[in-house]
Order: C-alpha cells, then sequence, then structure tokens
C-alpha cells in the first residue's frame, strides 16, 4: 500500500463550514431555546452575530426545512416566513 491510499481524504471546507460558525463550541442546549424564551433566544441570536457563516447556516436550514432552533440569526417561524416570502 502507497502512502497515498493511506492518506487521508479531506473535505473541501464548504463541506466543513458547521465547523466555522461562532455555535461550534456552544452548548447546543444554547441554540435551541424554548420558543417562548426571549432570554435564551436573544442569547442564541448573539452567538449567531457576527458569524462568518450566518448565510450558509440559514440557507442550509430552510433548504432542510428545518424550523427547530435559532439557525442563521432566526427562529423556526421566522425562517419559515422568510422561506415564503422569497419563493413568493
Amino acid at each position: 500500500m502507497s502512502a497515498a491510499t493511506l492518506s487521508r481524504s479531506y473535505l473541501p471546507l464548504d463541506a466543513n463550514w458547521r465547523l466555522l460558525g461562532n455555535c461550534a463550541d456552544e452548548d447546543p442546549d444554547v441554540m435551541y431555546p424554548p420558543p417562548r424564551d426571549r432570554y435564551g433566544i436573544r442569547q442564541a441570536r448573539d452567538v449567531c452575530g457576527g458569524c462568518p457563516v450566518t448565510v450558509k447556516c440559514l440557507t442550509d436550514a430552510i433548504e432542510a426545512q428545518d424550523w427547530n432552533g435559532i439557525r442563521g440569526g432566526m427562529t423556526g417561524d421566522e425562517r419559515r416566513a422568510y422561506a415564503k416570502q422569497v419563493a413568493a
């Protein structure tokens, strides 16, 4: 077996975009506050603030129809409404 056969195959950076998110080192519970928990939602949005992959995260959530938690700086209801608006 050659060294090339044993070398690790790395995915392109785009496939690993989640590793670049501000939330990558957060407790996942922070990003999934109860729907009426205004403080929890604000805390999760603060994590999203200035995140380098916010647009990718939002796009991924909408494409996957993931309406749970805070993704791309939006709640699930906000993402659903945004997706309808964009589709119209």
